[in-house]
């Protein structure tokens, strides 16, 4: 059992981590609302409507902020598709990444399948 001093450092360290985790997802929503900016300014009428998948590598680590990764595959021709094939590529990657690398660090993988327009 803690002592009233142990429990004290205790909550000021997990109102901390959940603040740190706040803000960085923060900066996540602030990134995936920029991207989905950029492929909505690429729509324009009359045009063939394609489906981009945009993979990011993320950690749990404040400070770390969220990287764009190369996939082997970007357009896909709908939302199921690319959502099929960013969970299997996300497994892929994952299955690269050692434990205790992915403990260490909180690494993760995030993505999301945007629709745009292809003249």
């Amino acid at each position: 059992m803690k002592s009233n001093g142990q429990t004290k450092i205790y909550t000021l360290c997990t109102k901390r981590q959940t603040q740190e985790a706040s803000w960085g997802s923060h900066k996540i929503i602030k990134q995936e609302k920029e991207i989905t900016k950029k492929v909505d300014t690429l729509q324009r009428p009359g045009a063939v409507i394609k489906v981009v998948l945009v993979m990011l590598m993320c950690s749990t680590t404040p400070g770390n902020e969220c990287k764009v990764i190369p996939t082997p595959i970007e357009e896909f021709p709908d939302i199921f598709e690319c959502t099929r094939y960013g969970y299997i590529y996300s497994n892929d990657i994952m299955e690269t990444l050692t434990r205790e690398f992915v403990n260490t660090y909180g690494a993760h993988t995030r993505f999301t399948c945007e629709k745009k327009q292809v003249v």
